[in-house]
């Protein structure tokens, strides 16, 4: 089973997210923002409440207690008993959900609040939601093939997450995948169940995710879960710090010309390792499935727009990208408007990716 543990190293010390900020705006690492200290005063609130926390001990359920019920009675009514919901603790402190737009601080806030965790709490963990949700996939196979696929795996795989994560920091939850959908409130509801806090960044409202989705009707009890043990938070700010402005990098090209396909031409050149491996076509797999590399030269591969979002790509295929790739270079990048939305929903989900991974990424 996976560890889930993809925590950096956090300060020593007993350090409050007010303090942190204060430090690193009077360091020049941050500007003064009065929209983010108020933002911040409610993570330092949480910080105070799990400074007083005591986690309960995790019970894993028995493997016995999951298989499916053999009686009459059980095969009509047990599925409704499954649904039914688990009781939370009630000294549980509420979580935090923060949302906003790309450039609203929304890493920022997440580093700080991780950064500054009270010393009283000795597991806590940070992870980008889509790798997440690719280990919960992962375990819940794996206890099915071990088990049986008849098991109930939820619970088990969720007793499992919260004996490692009293915290659990997602940034970038979202839910794009039917899959994710019909599972996300019991494994949700189970974390806190056994006394897991969560703190999640996202790009949308509660009320917004998995919009439109297949079977969203089975998803919206989790999106009340959310607000119902979350304090949901509007990072949006007037200021975009992404928009402030820097020396130009010269990673983008418009308009396409000769002009541009040389640029582009510079930087595989410049990103790859042509000497030592000439560009050439590579192959990544996901789940068993291959992801076409039409370009590749040592840790840079090259795509057109289409042969990277085009197709129904996800963000498990661009998360496994990121493992094997450290810059990317995508060309002929279209105009977007209202009728692109599913290729412009894909394309934010890579630079989401790429942001994350701390890739470079020159376009045109």
């Amino acid at each position: 089973m996976a560890d889930y543990r993809k925590s950096s190293p956090r300060l020593q010390g007993e350090y409050g997210p007010v303090a942190e900020y204060d430090r690193r705006v009077n360091a020049g690492v941050l500007r003064d923002d009065q929209h983010q200290r108020t933002i911040i005063e409610s993570l330092q609130d949480l910080h105070d409440m799990l400074a007083n926390y005591n986690p309960p001990t995790v019970q894993e359920p028995t493997i016995e207690s999951l298989q499916p019920k053999k009686s009459f009675f059980a095969a009509i009514f047990g599925s409704q008993k499954m649904q039914s919901s688990l009781e939370l603790p009630s000294d549980l402190p509420k979580g935090l959900y923060m949302y906003g737009d790309v450039g609203s601080g929304k890493t920022m806030m997440m580093d700080l609040f991780y950064d500054t965790l009270p010393g009283n709490i000795k597991r806590a963990t940070r992870i980008h939601f889509h790798n997440f949700m690719q280990e919960v996939h992962r375990d819940l196979h794996k206890v099915k093939m071990q088990y049986g696929t008849d098991i109930d795996a939820i619970p088990f795989v969720a007793a499992h997450i919260a004996k490692r994560s009293s915290v659990l920091c997602f940034d970038e939850f979202q839910c794009t995948d039917v899959a994710d959908a019909m599972i996300l409130r019991r494994l949700v509801e189970s974390l806190m169940h056994h006394g897991t806090v969560i703190v999640t960044t996202s790009n949308r409202h509660p009320t917004e995710l998995y919009k439109n989705g297949v079977q969203r009707e089975s998803f919206v009890p989790c999106i009340n879960l959310l607000q119902r043990q979350l304090r949901v938070l509007n990072l949006d700010s007037p200021t975009d710090y992404r928009k402030i402005p820097r020396p130009p990098s010269g990673v983008y090209h418009y308009p396409l010309n000769k002009a541009a396909s040389t640029h582009i031409s510079h930087w595989f050149k410049y990103l790859g390792d042509f000497e030592k491996d000439p560009p050439h076509p590579a192959e990544c797999h996901v789940w068993g499935r291959p992801i076409q590399v039409p370009q590749a030269s040592g840790k840079a591969a090259h795509f057109d727009f289409d042969e990277l979002i085009g197709r129904a790509t996800g963000a498990a295929d661009y998360i496994e990208l990121m493992r094997n790739y450290d810059a990317f270079i995508v060309s002929n990048v279209p105009q977007m408007d209202h009728r692109s939305r599913d290729r412009a929903r894909r394309f934010i989900t890579f630079i989401d990716a790429v942001y994350e991974s701390h890739a470079k990424l020159p376009y045109l």
